[in-house]
């Protein structure tokens, strides 16, 4: 196997695939929970802890590229099995619910029916980069740690950096400048 276990050794521990299927969505689940721990208590500004629990995800497809590969596998295996499913629908209710926090926080006076589209539409977008990033070649390259995919993350970068002004204008906040890494252009060059 390609982690170097045994599939016999995963079956003792698995009574079957979906099973096992199941367990990787919990461990996913628990990381993604651990790394939005991370999140400051406090943060300065409207939309910051949105923009940071985003730019948290954003720097793990640069760091640990193989979390998108298995959702992206969990997904695909979630069509064909409803055991799977359920779980994934479940793991991706508690984070779109997470997401309303942070945006109601942000957004006081706001729906919750806005601020529900929102974070349903931030999973939507996540899963959609994930899957690109996964069809294009940018995340066997970012796995597989080769230049190229170090390249292809700023498309990753900057669709986040976009899809972060398009909610900061959805809820009326002035658009920031984004971070892209370039030097702005000269006036008069």
């Amino acid at each position: 196997m390609a982690a170097g276990i045994n599939q016999a050794t995963l079956l003792y521990h698995f009574e079957d695939k979906e099973q096992l299927i199941v367990a990787l969505v919990d461990e996913l689940v628990a990381r993604m929970r651990s790394f939005n721990d991370a999140l400051p208590a406090q943060v300065a500004g409207a939309l910051a802890a949105f923009e940071a629990h985003l730019r948290i995800l954003q720097e793990l497809f640069r760091t640990r590229p193989e979390i998108y590969v298995a959702f992206n596998e969990i997904a695909a295996r979630a069509i064909r099995d409803p055991r799977i499913a359920m779980k994934l629908a479940a793991a991706e209710q508690d984070w779109m619910e997470f997401v309303a926090s942070l945006l109601s926080v942000a957004t006081p006076d706001t729906e919750l029916s806005a601020i529900n589209s929102v974070a349903r539409a931030t999973i939507v977008f996540v899963r959609g980069v994930a899957a690109t990033a996964a069809g294009d070649g940018t995340l066997t390259a970012l796995v597989e740690r080769r230049a190229p995919g170090q390249v292809a993350f700023g498309k990753v970068r900057s669709a986040i950096d976009a899809y972060i002004a398009l909610v900061r204008a959805r809820f009326g906040y002035a658009t920031r400048a984004v971070r892209t890494g370039r030097k702005p252009a000269t006036p008069g060059a």
